[in-house]
């Protein structure tokens, strides 16, 4: 079952597929303009004897001979809201041009740093905007010391837990259970919009025909205050555009819309601006927003 008692989070990867596109994704992926920046994003998991830091390595290496930079990578802990395998480790991989990052990915270096590999996924982002990534720096540096938030909060678990995009009792039970709630984490996070968001009867005024885009940025100008005035800040956003490896050979397009990662100072600062009224005031904007499924979070470290 997709949602209910039945969902399990962190479930183990699919098998391994061969490390390479297979000719649909090699299509969807042609279709796009190959002298346009990409960004690759890395799920995987290695053998016993391989550590993280072998393959991250390795990998950087590998990019910076086709024009590409590692700026990120992590090891991810938990899945804390969705249907998705877990992965060990990810990264993320920016290549000034398509092309470049396509003749990476088909190398035999390549072939050869993930050939024993137990699990592999790749997937396609596009770069991100220049002003969104300015905006992010304006707001982690001005929020924080922002004097006039109003920072109730309520000591309740937030709102729906269990319900079909937020996290089930027992991922939630984890997650506060972690022996270190100060230690930072990223939290990366895949999104799926509705077509039309789906407002309730009784709430007339956000009800008007928009699509769950737009519903969910509602929200999203919520949460980006909220976290940035409590320390947090967003590292990377983005649009997803498909699979380039994993996901049985499909490309899977329409699998996400949008993607993001987000560094809290630890578990405990992501709760308390969970717990914030001002920010659970715009959940009714993300229910909305959201496809029935239409959320993955994965908590990295």
């Amino acid at each position: 079952a997709l949602f209910g008692a039945d969902r399990r989070a962190d479930a183990p990867p699919p098998p391994m597929p061969a490390p390479i596109p297979s000719s649909a994704q090699l299509d969807a992926y042609r279709r796009r303009n190959a002298g346009r920046p990409v960004v690759l994003f890395y799920r995987f998991g290695q053998g016993a004897d391989v550590t993280r830091a072998e393959t991250v390595t390795k990998l950087a290496a590998l990019a910076s001979a086709y024009r590409g930079r590692l700026r990120w990578s992590g090891t991810e802990e938990q899945v804390l809201i969705g249907v998705l395998p877990l992965y060990r480790h990810c990264a993320r991989l920016h290549f000034a041009t398509r092309a470049a990052a396509l003749e990476m990915v088909q190398s035999p270096a390549h072939g050869e740093l993930f050939d024993e590999a137990v699990a592999l996924e790749i997937a396609v982002l596009n770069e991100q905007p220049r002003g969104a990534r300015l905006a992010m720096r304006l707001m982690a540096l001005a929020l924080p010391r922002w004097p006039f938030f109003d920072n109730r909060a309520d000591s309740a678990p937030e709102p729906g837990i269990g319900t079909r995009i937020m996290p089930t009792q027992a991922a939630y039970d984890a997650f506060v259970a972690h022996p270190d709630p100060q230690a930072p984490v990223v939290m990366v996070n895949w999104l799926r919009f509705r077509e039309r968001a789906e407002y309730p009867a009784d709430t007339v005024a956000d009800g008007e025909a928009v699509s769950g885009q737009t519903a969910y940025y509602r929200y999203g100008k919520r949460a980006f205050v909220a976290l940035h005035s409590l320390g947090a800040r967003a590292l990377f956003v983005s649009r997803y555009r498909q699979m380039l490896v994993g996901n049985g050979g499909d490309p899977g397009v329409d699998l996400w819309h949008e993607f993001a990662m987000v560094e809290y100072p630890g578990r405990a600062g992501f709760r308390r601006m969970t717990a914030l009224r001002r920010y659970r005031a715009a959940l009714h904007h993300r229910a909305a927003g959201l496809a029935n499924g239409g959320q993955g979070l994965v908590v990295t470290t």
